[in-house]
């Protein structure tokens, strides 16, 4: 069955009735495309494992290899890591909302998916109207990842995308905002400086307070 499209306005955000397709979705474990501040992503409910399990499949991922979750605001970073040290809240202060993904010491409460077997969580905050918007009426974190089978180029155009999986998920919200060709850049905060995983720091940041 095709997906439902949902489109976005992100100065108007979504309409009463979307709202609650959306929160439905996020809630029933459904498999919902959406828009970040980066490229669109695969993503579900973060804790549910059945919805979870979908994603896998669809990308052809290894399950080992976790998925970040994508949060709202900087706010909620701190109920799924450990305590932050002076030195990381200053890196995130300077990272985030933005196109990054923080790897942190996990907590009990992080989503089992976005936990490494050596105990680091991947989180995201998009600096993303659109992706504000959405979250808020999901009401749960939602994990995420790149539109594309695993070790294949992501898909950026969402005509591209509703034509190569509007049959294999259930909801694509479409915003009216461009969106980026690059994926996040992966930070590893857990150390004495921060570790480039993938991409590269921005030319902004430092070190040193």
């Amino acid at each position: 069955m095709p997906a439902h499209i949902l489109k976005l306005n992100s100065s108007k955000g979504f309409s009463p009735r979307a709202q609650m397709r959306l929160r439905r979705a996020a809630l029933g474990g459904e498999l919902i495309i959406f828009p970040t501040d980066t490229v669109y992503g695969f993503g579900c409910d973060a804790f549910n494992e059945k919805a979870l399990q979908k994603i896998y499949e669809l990308k052809g991922r290894d399950p080992q290899r976790p998925l970040s979750t994508h949060l709202r605001s900087v706010s909620e970073i701190e109920r799924y890591c450990e305590p932050l040290t002076a030195k990381q809240r200053y890196w995130l202060d300077q990272l985030l909302p933005g196109p990054y993904t923080v790897i942190l010491k996990a907590s009990k409460q992080a989503p089992k998916a976005s936990v490494s077997p050596d105990g680091k969580v991947g989180l995201r905050v998009p600096d993303s109207r659109s992706f504000q918007l959405l979250a808020e009426a999901a009401g749960v974190p939602l994990v995420g990842t790149s539109v594309n089978r695993s070790g294949q180029p992501v898909f950026t155009d969402i005509e591209e995308i509703i034509s190569q999986f509007g049959d294999l998920v259930d909801l694509i919200i479409v915003t009216n905002k461009p969106m980026s060709s690059q994926s996040s850049t992966v930070l590893d905060l857990t150390g004495s400086t921060p570790k480039v995983l993938r991409g590269t720091l921005p030319s902004h940041f430092s070190l040193e307070t």
